[in-house]
């Protein structure tokens, strides 16, 4: 006799665990080109934690005023949620490392270059830009009986000569301080960005994780004996938000990051 006839109670299917539902509901990739879809909570996730809830209940679990864990169902739920968003902020630290190295490197070489350019700066200055009366009639050896004009044109060609390097090399320096600070930027808003579809996939999380709390503390509470005095206790349990999504504030924008350059580094 096959297995799949062996009676009854070889046929009776129970509901899995909160773990595997949640495992199950909310494995699914973010999508960074499109929104994404919101994460389903199925019928038999919708089963499992109405079943749940009432043995809970009917054992009186948990029990009123105890400091110890609420319910293994609850705990899983939470503790699930917990496991989830620490992963995805270690997905975002190692999506983000490359990016983190590349703008260290951007701050350091923005700030060597700018010590460049500013030791090119006094240079110059140190050079004025017209020579003084006397310096264009210096006459150099060899030139005790040539005309004065020519004298003042020789000065002025090798003034130049010694000036047009300097200003070559700071225009150089401030056009390669420009485009560091533009790449500083979108270097920065690549990472922000990151941040932000990580902080809005917790924020999914949460949203799912709190509806099937709320599903389950529903049903807990019609069930068990003191089900009134409950509420405020389980409350007090809930999963929170952490600090890094919640520093988003209610609406992350992925172009609300401003290009502007700032030589601090991030924390």
């Amino acid at each position: 006799m096959s297995a799949s006839v062996r009676g009854p109670r070889a046929m009776r299917a129970y509901p899995p665990g909160p773990e595997a539902l949640m495992a199950r509901s909310t494995a699914r990739p973010i999508l960074m080109g499109s929104a994404a879809p919101a994460i389903r909570y199925g019928l038999f996730a919708r089963l499992a934690d109405r079943r749940h809830a009432t043995r809970d209940g009917k054992a009186g679990l948990p029990t009123v005023g105890s400091e110890a864990p609420l319910t293994p169902t609850f705990e899983v739920l939470r503790q699930t949620y917990e496991d989830r968003q620490h992963h995805e902020r270690k997905l975002i630290r190692s999506d983000t490392a490359e990016l983190r190295g590349r703008e260290a490197a951007l701050v350091a070489r923005i700030h060597e270059t700018g010590q460049e350019a500013i030791e090119v700066e006094k240079r110059l200055e140190a050079m004025p830009e017209h020579l003084s009366p006397a310096e264009l009639e210096q006459r150099n050896g060899g030139e005790a009986n040539t005309d004065m004009a020519v004298v003042r044109m020789r000065r002025i060609r090798e003034h130049d000569a010694r000036r047009s390097p300097l200003l070559s090399a700071a225009w150089r320096l401030r056009q390669q301080l420009q485009e560091l600070r533009i790449e500083l930027g979108q270097t920065r808003r690549s990472i922000r960005n990151r941040e932000v579809m990580g902080a809005l996939e917790v924020s999914r999380l949460h949203a799912h994780t709190m509806r099937r709390i709320a599903a389950y503390e529903r049903r807990l509470v019609l069930i068990h004996p003191a089900g009134v005095e409950l509420v405020s206790q389980l409350t007090l349990h809930h999963p929170r938000l952490p600090d890094w999504v919640r520093s988003f504030g209610d609406g992350p924008e992925l172009d609300g990051y401003a290009d502007g350059y700032s030589e601090e580094p991030r924390r």
